[in-house]
């Protein structure tokens, strides 16, 4: 399984921003092939996703988190309040939540290579989306992801936003189904 570089990147600058002092003990404690990848990032080239975004994670969760998954879901929220800058800022602005959710369902796979995000069903208060198609998906993976979604929704102005995870990969199951409200 492969990511985008561009996740790979919001990692090392979301400690950057929160965690200054702490950033290098965190790059330290990555394995060497983490280091590069981070050292060398291209937002548009594809990494591997276990050292590209499951292993930084799972530092930034042992060092500043007390390795709780919080950790992950922060970093989901940040990488979706710097990702949907410029043109995008206004796009989720504008758009229905329910905009913001297809349109987030469509380009999950350019972040996650041959990962499939559906909208399985929608009102104008919530979602369930179905997430397959995913090898090597993770915990960390599956909270940054709810983080990310959370993220958009607080910019497209909902509130009250509130996740539940009905079924999940990490759990065997054959794709990880969430269920999303807000007001």
């Amino acid at each position: 399984m492969k990511v985008k570089g561009s996740a790979v990147r919001s990692t090392s600058e979301f400690v950057k921003k929160y965690y200054t002092n702490g950033y290098t003990d965190w790059f330290n404690s990555l394995d060497e092939k983490t280091k590069e990848i981070i050292q060398n990032n291209s937002v548009s080239k594809w990494y591997p996703i276990n050292e590209g975004l499951t292993h930084p994670t799972q530092k930034i969760i042992e060092l500043f988190y007390n390795n709780d998954t919080k950790g992950a879901y922060e970093t989901g929220k940040f990488s979706a309040d710097i990702g949907l800058n410029g043109i995008y800022k206004f796009f989720i602005k504008m758009g229905s939540p329910n905009f913001i959710i297809s349109k987030s369902a469509s380009v999950f796979g350019t972040y996650y290579k041959d990962a499939i995000m559906t909208v399985i069903s929608k009102t104008s208060t919530s979602v369930i989306l179905d997430i397959s198609n995913f090898s090597e998906y993770h915990i960390l993976i599956e909270q940054r992801v709810i983080g990310w979604i959370e993220k958009a929704l607080e910019l497209s102005g909902c509130k009250n936003i509130k996740t539940n995870i009905v079924k999940s990969i990490c759990t065997d199951d054959n794709s990880t189904e969430l269920f999303i409200t807000w007001e």
